[in-house]
């Protein structure tokens, strides 16, 4: 797409004329949507300062949001999913069971969001 229609698709979005925008890394940063509820991932970035970024869309000015992000196991690297985890623990937010899975065998995640048990303790990994 050229950027006459990359604009006219951000505006479609603000306009509430369609109520999904699909967008690349390009729109992680410097767009402002007041009204995002929900992101979905497809992959993780490279940078993690950018997947913060993608899931800041949505959950502003005191408002409550959900990022969801897929991945797929054979994709991603070992180290990727180590960080991630520790990104999630480091902010206070729930570590999925299905991200769990995916940690290095004796790879440990403290989350004060949830309880700790198995999993408890500091984030640990090979």
């Amino acid at each position: 797409r050229d950027q006459a229609e990359r604009d006219a698709a951000v505006q479609r979005f603000r306009d509430r004329e369609v109520d999904v925008l699909v967008a690349s890394d390009v729109a992680a940063k410097g767009l402002d949507f007041a009204r995002v509820r929900h992101v979905v991932n497809v992959g993780l970035p490279r940078d993690f300062e950018n997947y913060v970024h993608r899931i800041g869309r949505t959950g502003r000015n005191g408002h409550r949001g959900r990022a969801t992000t897929i991945l797929h196991a054979a994709s991603v690297v070992q180290s990727q999913i180590v960080d991630l985890a520790k990104l999630l623990g480091a902010s206070n937010q729930p570590v999925p069971d299905e991200l769990r899975a995916l940690l290095p065998y004796g790879a440990v995640i403290s989350n004060a969001s949830q309880p700790s048990g198995a999993h408890g303790g500091t984030l640990t990994g090979a």
